[in-house]
């Protein structure tokens, strides 16, 4: 991971304690913080001296990673199907769900209440981020789910899959709004 000064374009630091790919990452600037996801799990950084402040290894690639918008606890996913609610501060795992499916992507709503998870069984899931709780699932996707996004009102949830496809949901109601077509490929 290289982190470079948003004006001038240098390189400030390298992160290099992954022992294979990064698959995702994310800030939480308020804290000082980035997490990324690797092979060997998760690692927590300084945002602005690289120290490296935690290792969370996981016995699965980690695929996915996300901060709620407070920035008291970040989401990971694996490809075993675990979703482990951690703290920001420690690291501490609140809480994990089996999703018995590869969770590839996972997004936080912007009122932190909930977050979506899209897996290998072509599902996007909504859960409830205080108790873990399935709140609904949604199905349409003929192709693993690899990409989740949340909108920033809250009332859109977009899902991108191997099917080719990106799908817009209300998150409110779970209905399909939409599906963009075109891609030549996987999206």
């Amino acid at each position: 991971i290289v982190a470079r000064h948003q004006k001038r374009k240098h390189i400030l630091y390298t992160l290099d304690a992954h022992t294979d790919a990064v698959r995702d990452i994310a800030i939480a600037p308020n804290n000082n913080r980035l997490i990324s996801s690797g092979s060997d799990g998760v690692k927590t950084w300084h945002l602005e001296t690289g120290e490296l402040l935690q290792h969370l290894p996981s016995s699965s690639p980690t695929w996915s990673v996300a901060v709620s918008p407070d920035e008291s606890r970040f989401i990971s996913s694996d490809y075993h199907g675990n979703i482990t609610v951690r703290t920001l501060e420690t690291g501490e795992a609140l809480y994990s769900i089996d999703n018995n499916a590869a969770v590839w992507s996972v997004a936080i709503s912007p009122d932190g209440k909930s977050f979506v998870s899209g897996d290998s069984n072509h599902h996007i899931r909504q859960w409830n981020l205080e108790t873990g709780e399935l709140i609904q699932t949604f199905t349409g996707h003929l192709g693993d789910v690899r990409a989740v996004a949340i909108s920033p009102n809250g009332m859109t949830l977009a899902s991108g899959s191997w099917d080719s496809t990106v799908k817009l949901w209300s998150l409110e109601t779970g209905e399909l709004k939409t599906t963009l077509e075109g891609h030549r490929d996987r999206v």
